[in-house]
Order: C-alpha cells, then sequence, then structure tokens
C-alpha cells in the first residue's frame, strides 16, 4: 500500500460506490492493517459522496498477530462446515 502503484482510496471508494448503490452496507473485512487503514480512508469518501452509512467490521481487530489471524479463518471455517452439515 505504499508503493508508487498502489491502489488509491478514492479508486476503492468508486468500487465501493458502485456495490453500495443507494444503500447503507457492513463490511467484514479480513485484511491486514495498511490495507484496512486504505479501506477506511475510501469509506469516508462514499460517506460524503453518497451519504449513506457504511460500517466496516475488522474480523482480525482482537489477533494481533498472522497466527491469530489464521485461527479467526479456521473457526469461520469450521463454523461454515457445522452450518453446512446441519442443513443437510
Amino acid at each position: 500500500m505504499t508503493s508508487r502503484g498502489a491502489v488509491t482510496a478514492h479508486r476503492v471508494a468508486d468500487q465501493l460506490i458502485a456495490v453500495v448503490a443507494d444503500q447503507d452496507a457492513d463490511i467484514t473485512a479480513f485484511l491486514p492493517k495498511a490495507y484496512l487503514a486504505r479501506l477506511h480512508e475510501a469509506v469516508a469518501l462514499v460517506r460524503r459522496h453518497t451519504g449513506h452509512e457504511v460500517l466496516v467490521h475488522d474480523a482480525y481487530a482482537a489477533a494481533p498477530g498472522v497466527g491469530y489471524q489464521r485461527q479467526v479463518l479456521a473457526a469461520l471455517r469450521r463454523s461454515q462446515m457445522i452450518r453446512s452439515d446441519s442443513i443437510t
């Protein structure tokens, strides 16, 4: 996110506007801190441009490192498997 060719907050905001269109949105982000910061910048632009509430939930908020992030993903996979097994 620090390189010259990195995606800008304006570019991400344009993509978000296309996704949220004319409604509020909740986004669950599984992103490293630098990427999450860029997403927050983009969300601020979207809010100013559209007036819609766009909330970002950091799935890794309580995961201080990569090992913890992997545990979060593993737990989500397990819970998804449990849900899909209970449907059948």
